[in-house]
């Protein structure tokens, strides 16, 4: 089975003429070797299980090439670019909310500070921080599931395999337990991908021969 994912990644990749040097086959490898503390890192736990068990041993061959189509859609509009610019700009919103409420006087007095620069305002730090971050998260998500849409667009167009790719995150839905359709407020603020039911709804129009670029995120 991974001989054959493996040979449809590949074509999938030459195909899709992504900008990158060479294409990584991740090989079947104890992750815990990098973990001194043997698995008690949840990171390295979830390497082992996403990437060898849920990808390779789970997925068909159909639904591997559509997902190095879609990581390839990322790859071909340098998304990693944009994404670290959308979180730099998150952290320097924070900044400036820091910048500019520790300077409330008052603020900082009721904390029990005597200035921003105090060690008792650091739970005064963390709570601007967070709400700061918290208010900017769905600018965030926003371009988030926008780049993840496109992402979708190229993984279908490049395929050409609509109905693969919605059973696809029918299953993934399934394995991750997620949920498919959330409310509307907890989706504006924390969804970073577009839902299942959107995504499938995206397979569905574009297996009838419709453009799926502009259904909305």
């Amino acid at each position: 089975m991974r001989a054959t994912a493996a040979a449809s990644a590949i074509s999938i990749a030459l195909a899709g003429a992504a900008r990158a040097a060479e294409l990584v086959i991740a090989q079947s490898t104890d992750a815990t070797s990098l973990d001194p503390a043997f698995r008690a890192d949840t990171v390295t736990g979830n390497v082992m299980r996403h990437i060898f068990d849920t990808l390779l041993d789970r997925a068909t061959e159909a639904e591997v090439a559509s997902v190095v189509a879609h990581e390839l859609g990322h790859a071909k509009d340098r998304d990693v670019v944009t994404g670290t610019a959308t979180g730099a700009l998150g952290v320097a919103i924070s900044v400036i909310a820091v910048y500019l409420l520790g300077g409330w006087t008052a603020l900082v007095h009721n904390a029990g500070a005597p200035d921003i620069a105090s060690p008792r305002a650091l739970a005064l730090l963390i709570a601007i921080a967070a709400v700061a971050g918290t208010a900017s998260s769905p600018l965030q998500n926003l371009f988030s599931r926008r780049i993840e849409a496109r992402a979708d667009t190229h993984a279908l167009r490049l395929t050409g395999d609509a109905d693969t790719f919605g059973r696809m995150q029918a299953r993934l839905a399934e394995v991750n337990l997620a949920n498919v359709d959330p409310h509307r407020i907890e989706y504006l603020m924390f969804a970073s991908h577009p839902t299942t039911v959107q995504r499938i709804a995206a397979a569905r129009v574009f297996g009838r021969g419709r453009d799926v670029s502009g259904i909305a995120v």
